[in-house]
């Protein structure tokens, strides 16, 4: 996503969550090898969308994947895990 790259992904686990349900990539069915090839062959053939799904996919991954967001949620991650394992 960093890289600026057009995605075409399945439609499973996180990654609709982490493409922002399609819009900083493209989501097809899951299991649908037809659906896969079809979105690829969209990608390949207008560079402009390409152009705009990498961009998009780009914001997202620095907004919500960068280094500092990254940090600031292990931390949090971090002091509720703590948190919970005091004493008393």
């Amino acid at each position: 996503m960093l890289a600026g790259r057009p995605i075409v992904a399945s439609a499973v686990g996180e990654i609709p969550s982490v493409l922002a349900g399609g819009d900083a990539g493209l989501l097809v069915p899951p299991a649908d090898p037809a659906a896969l090839a079809d979105g690829i062959g969209a990608v390949i053939t207008s560079p402009e969308r390409a152009r705009d799904l990498g961009a998009r996919a780009a914001t997202r991954a620095g907004a919500e994947y960068g280094v500092p967001r990254m940090a600031a949620r292990y931390l949090a991650l971090y002091e509720r895990l703590l948190s919970h394992s005091r004493p008393g």
